[in-house]
């Protein structure tokens, strides 16, 4: 899905909690579908898609910027977010 598509899909409940889990879970589980596309088995493979899926959320996070004339999201959060849970450095 493309930074517009979630934008359309999430600007009226963005704000809420539900919101934004809901948002983390399906750029998430779109990492997991684009690894299968490309068959990935490496870690380069996945840092790769990582870096793709936080460009689209920092292009997602101006879009919300532009909306609400004010950050909802943070810059490089879907990367920090990730290297949290797996403990490396993108």
């Amino acid at each position: 899905m493309k930074a517009k598509d979630y934008f359309e899909k999430y600007k009226e409940t963005i704000t809420t909690e539900k919101g934004l889990q809901d948002l983390l879970t399906e750029m998430s589980t779109e990492v997991a579908d684009i690894g299968k596309q490309r068959n990935i088995k490496t870690d380069a493979g996945l840092t790769s898609i990582l870096r793709e899926m936080n460009q689209k959320w920092n292009s997602l996070a101006r879009m919300f910027e532009k909306e609400f004339n004010m950050s909802i999201l943070k810059m490089d959060g879907f990367k920090s977010l990730w290297e949290m849970c797996l403990k490396i450095k993108l």
